[in-house]
């Protein structure tokens, strides 16, 4: 069964490529009156104006004053990139001298994020030029003009952020698969497929570095991105009876202890199970010794069993608790949560 309502919606597409800058000083703004020890400030006149910006629009690399057709300035897109704004203002002048934007904390940034933004020095953000159509629930198309990105240009990265709220109509331990795809001439290529609880919100963030050069280089491909929501039983690609992972969700409130456990409500720990026939394929993460007595059980079903469907990685969860003394303690553990699944 599908979702009631498409749950993700395009917040904002990012790009961050290299442009080389230069460095001006200018002191037409303020005189500064060295026996006063103060300033003197007067209003400017049109003229004048219209000079410093003309001036400071040509340091910026922009042929005119940027007009946008709407101002949303509570849109994803303008909000994120005030946080990265605050960031890196945050990162560049240090401890001793604070950002002038200081209202809320700035967002987290990867590892990987900080090297791209140390790399460029230009971050750009790109409105959908798609339209949105109500009547398509499970799929939605978006259109980015990349025209504005100077020629010559060299792309360090690019980000297609969509944000996902809570799905309130849904169980908290359904899951969902969100496939992005690029559009071709004749067909969908698929760029990446991941899966997400309906009790999920936050950003997902799919890499376009790839696709972006193309598209610079080859405007005529860029045909937009599809993206995709379905039911986790109904994607394609996935075999019911074949070994994976399958949903198992450990909820610390039905156990009666929230009383006791801070955080979380509980978790997906999932488990594994489905059969290991011949042939395996390749979703299926088979070791060679599984491949090797898949076949032997194929040719002589008496000999060996088929092999056995299990955990291939798994990962930890951290657990905010009041001990016995009202002492809270967070403590992490290992190997709780099934991440992938295989035969062995």
């Amino acid at each position: 069964m599908m979702p009631n309502a498409f749950p993700v919606a395009l917040c904002w597409f990012s790009w961050l490529h290299c442009v080389f800058s230069s460095h001006v000083a200018f002191s037409n703004f303020s005189l500064d009156n060295e026996a006063h020890s103060s300033f003197i400030q007067r209003r400017l006149r049109s003229q004048e104006r219209r000079e410093i910006q003309r001036e400071i629009l040509s340091i910026l690399g922009l042929p005119q004053r940027p007009r946008p057709l709407v101002h949303t300035k509570q849109n994803a897109a303008p909000v994120f990139m005030l946080d990265l704004y605050k960031t890196i203002s945050t990162n560049f002048h240090g401890d001793n001298k604070p950002a002038a934007v200081t209202r809320a904390p700035p967002a987290p940034l990867s590892p990987q994020d900080s090297h791209f933004l140390d790399e460029a020095d230009t971050v750009m953000s790109f409105v959908n030029m798609g339209e949105f159509n109500p009547g398509f629930k499970h799929c939605q198309k978006f259109k980015f003009d990349l025209s504005r990105i100077p020629e010559g240009e060299a792309i360090t990265a690019a980000e297609f952020r969509v944000y996902k709220d809570f799905i309130h109509e849904r169980h908290e331990n359904e899951t969902f698969i969100v496939s992005i795809y690029q559009v071709l001439q004749r067909e969908l290529l698929l760029l990446e497929r991941r899966e997400l609880w309906a009790s999920e919100d936050g950003w997902m963030v799919f890499d376009l570095t790839a696709s972006s050069n193309l598209w610079l280089l080859n405007p005529e491909h860029n045909l937009g991105l599809h993206l995709v929501l379905e039911d986790r039983h109904e994607t394609l690609g996935f075999s019911k009876n074949g070994c994976q992972k399958h949903e198992l969700y450990v909820s610390f409130r039905d156990l009666g202890w929230q009383d006791w456990i801070i955080a979380p409500e509980g978790y997906a720990a999932y488990y594994c199970d489905g059969e290991c026939a011949f042939p395996l394929n390749s979703y299926m993460n088979a070791t060679n010794h599984a491949i090797v007595q898949t076949l032997v059980h194929f040719i002589n079903p008496g000999t060996v069993p088929k092999p056995c469907c299990a955990p291939t990685q798994l990962h930890g969860i951290s657990v905010l608790y009041f001990d016995d003394s009202s002492n809270v303690i967070l403590k992490k553990y290992r190997n709780m949560v099934v991440r992938a699944c295989g035969c062995h």
